[in-house]
């Protein structure tokens, strides 16, 4: 099982993310996506936004999370190398396991 890391906690996660699956994966321009997903998608718990810089390639990789009868589908953004992009894709449909480096 491989796993992401993750340097805060985010509004955008389930409650419990022990379930959760690597279910695509999209490759993207950062400059293409809106504010809002943006915003949303680096909102920390607590306040504040983790910074992303207005340009370049990268993936959003998109996860699934089953919580009983709760099922949460979310992303996160990384950003892309060809590298990053074969090992991902290598496991995806697969369980993953989320790490919260919050220090």
């Amino acid at each position: 099982m491989i796993t992401i890391k993750f340097s805060h906690k985010y509004t955008k996660m389930p409650a419990s993310v022990d379930n959760t699956y690597l279910v695509d994966l999209e490759l993207v321009n950062i400059e293409d996506l809106t504010r809002e997903f943006i915003r949303k998608d680096t909102e920390i718990v607590g306040g504040g936004h983790y910074n992303l810089p207005p340009k370049g390639t990268c993936m959003i990789l998109w996860l699934f999370t089953t919580d009983g009868l709760a099922v949460h589908r979310w992303q996160t953004i990384r950003w892309w190398t060809p590298q990053k992009e074969g090992y991902y894709r290598s496991h995806l449909g697969e369980q993953v396991n989320i790490e919260i480096e919050e220090g």
